[in-house]
């Protein structure tokens, strides 16, 4: 069972004084096979422009995603930086996704936060997750790091983003009739900042799917619903001028 190592923390440190910082896990496996794949991949942090950094694109659209250089200098008009929380990792699956799929030991954390945090405290404004407390999450390593030392931080701290990867989106529903089977904060969403035809078209399918068959798919939302919620949640995060 290979190591691997994180292809862009140490190549692609943190800048002093950031006021916003977002934090990930650990990038995935690299198995680009075709140029297809290429096309929609970055070689830097959230390495698939087709999911977070198309979310960031809806926010800043006058800014470009799709290269290094355009990311960074992004980055630095609206003092943001990026990094993850694990360092290197073996993976229990070698062509896996999942962060649960990850083995960790202590010194595979990238326990240099801890120290830019702490000297940094005072500039920072918000450390965002894009994933929480389940087992290797986000904000569940970042806890690790931190230590006794994570109360000190911990107003700053924005954990109720939604995932920008489409493999958690099934996390979005239950089967709650009191929130038409959608997730809380998604379900507000959709009452508060879509059109009656959406809500509407989730009460009928939520009624739809309770009485399918086990198996049967039904379609939850209409299309393109899922991701404007996503957009909604970061746009309220993220910095909105310079």
């Amino acid at each position: 069972m290979t190591k691997e190592i994180h292809p862009f923390i140490k190549k692609y440190p943190l800048q002093p004084k950031c006021k916003y910082l977002v934090l990930g896990t650990f990038p995935p496996a690299q198995k680009l096979d075709s140029k297809k794949d290429h096309q929609f991949n970055v070689d830097y942090f959230y390495g698939n422009v087709a999911s977070f950094w198309k979310i960031i694109q809806e926010i800043y659209p006058k800014n470009k995603f799709t290269d290094i250089q355009s990311i960074r200098k992004w980055q630095e008009e609206y003092s943001i930086g990026i990094s993850d929380t694990i360092l290197s990792c073996k993976r229990k699956k070698q062509d896996s996704t999942n962060d649960s799929d990850l083995i960790l030991e202590w010194t595979d954390y990238n326990h240099e936060l801890k120290m830019y945090i702490l000297e940094n405290e005072k500039f920072l404004e918000k450390i965002i997750f894009t994933s929480g407390y389940n087992c290797n999450n986000a904000l569940f390593n970042f806890k690790i790091i931190m230590g006794d030392d994570f109360d000190k931080i911990a107003n700053k701290i924005v954990d109720n983003l939604p995932s920008p990867s489409g493999g958690s989106n099934t996390s979005f529903f239950n089967k709650n009739p009191e929130t038409l089977g959608l997730k809380d904060a998604f379900h507000q969403f959709v009452l508060n900042h879509t059109n009656d035809k959406t809500v509407s078209f989730v009460k009928n399918s939520f009624i739809t799917k309770s009485k399918s068959a086990k198996g049967e798919k039904v379609k939850r939302i209409p299309k393109g619903t899922l991701n404007a919620f996503k957009i909604y949640m970061y746009k309220q995060i993220l910095p909105k001028s310079k």
